[in-house]
């Protein structure tokens, strides 16, 4: 449907979206974080780094079959519902067991978005039925009211994709909340900063997130533009159907959601590299102090091998001889030069050439001024 112009989307009587529905488990998956769901279809379930949370794709179709004028058959395919077992993605149909995850949904089921019955009503229709599914979800809500301008004799297919296109968009919105969910998870608070692993973790999800975010917005838009050449097709008199404005509306509202969500992760993207840059850059920082530590360590024994290697040919200068203080009066002054030949007191040498500098200024300028002083009162040149 993401390929179809509107004029083709009139005169098809089927109706196909695919959404994610949000989950979390009890307790982070193992290094795995791609499954496959254990069904007839390939659905992959996508866990978002560092968080126990969890993406699971799910496909809608509604379809319609007109045989006479008051007879038609609709068709209604969903995914089933989320069980425990799942497959790493790539070892589905290979042999071994699957991994057992207990999943549920995200932050509870989706809001209800039909209006409550009243207090003398029977409420047990709303909570008899758990909602494991879209089609128990389905048959709950038609059992609880019909969908708007509902023509038993011949519906229109808006009318019949009503109510799976509502619990589409409620899926949506829990997914706009995972979307905010996740900005907190990367939005780090003063000195609390992750280790180098987590924030690849994270470069990496959000880089995810960018594309995530295009390919929801992708599927939006594909409901929009259906909903919109199907309305317009309703207002010049071909069709008979009711107002889905609202339904477009909402639809409209949850895209700009998700744009404004995915432009937020996607500016913490650059402010993540900055952090990952600045965590190498301590950490280059250490390590070339400690290579310092150990060059000045190299420095200090180097000149004692040489000289120690220099005086092994001589017995006198052993240890124990009569000559081994030569061996300290040499390397000791060697050893000092040869370090501060590596490592000279600049700021020493700097302070002392600029008082040699003054030094030097004060002697040039007393004889100027002494003789200034004799020519004025010895204009003549005689002696007091």
């Amino acid at each position: 449907m993401d390929a179809t112009l509107p004029s083709r989307l009139v005169s098809q009587n089927y109706m196909t979206t695919t959404y994610h529905r949000t989950l979390t488990c009890d307790k982070k998956p193992p290094d795995v974080w791609k499954f496959e769901r254990d069904t007839a279809i390939d659905r992959k379930v996508v866990f978002i780094r560092s968080t126990s949370i969890g993406l699971a794709q799910h496909a809608v179709s509604v379809a319609k079959v007109q045989q006479s004028e008051d007879f038609w058959l609709a068709l209604l395919l969903v995914d089933p519902p989320m069980n425990d077992t799942y497959y790493p993605s790539g070892t589905k149909n290979k042999t071994g067991p699957g991994i057992h995850l207990s999943l549920r949904p995200f932050r509870g089921t989706h809001e209800d978005f039909l209006d409550a019955p009243k207090f003398s009503s029977d409420w047990t229709s709303i909570d008899g039925i758990p909602r494991g599914g879209m089609a128990a979800e389905v048959v709950q809500y038609w059992e609880r009211d019909m969908p708007p301008c509902f023509d038993a004799k011949n519906p229109t297919l808006e009318s019949l994709a009503y109510y799976p296109l509502k619990i589409v968009a409620s899926e949506w919105v829990k997914y706009v909340a995972v979307m905010q969910h996740c900005m907190k998870t990367y939005e780090y608070q003063g000195d609390h900063l992750p280790d180098l692993d987590q924030f690849n973790t994270d470069l990496r999800e959000l880089q995810s997130w960018r594309r995530r975010s295009m390919v929801s917005q992708q599927k939006i838009r594909a409901i929009v533009r259906h909903l919109k050449a199907r309305s317009l097709h309703s207002q010049n008199g071909m069709t008979s159907g009711f107002d889905t404005g609202f339904l477009i509306e909402d639809f409209e509202i949850i895209c700009t959601n998700l744009e404004d969500a995915g432009s937020r992760l996607e500016n913490m993207l650059p402010v993540v590299t900055s952090l990952v840059q600045i965590f190498d850059a301590r950490q280059s920082f250490a390590e070339t102090t400690n290579i310092s530590r150990l060059t000045i360590l190299a420095l200090l024994f180097v000149p004692l091998n040489f000289v120690s290697s220099l005086f092994s040919m001589n017995d006198t200068n052993a240890p124990g001889g009569s000559g081994f203080w030569v061996y300290f009066a040499v390397a000791v002054p060697i050893t000092f030069l040869v370090f501060l030949i590596a490592r000279p007191p600049t700021r020493i040498m700097k302070e002392c050439t600029e008082w040699a500098k003054m030094r030097k200024r004060k002697r040039l300028s007393v004889p100027r001024f002494s003789s200034k002083i004799a020519k004025e009162k010895f204009p003549e040149g005689g002696c007091a």
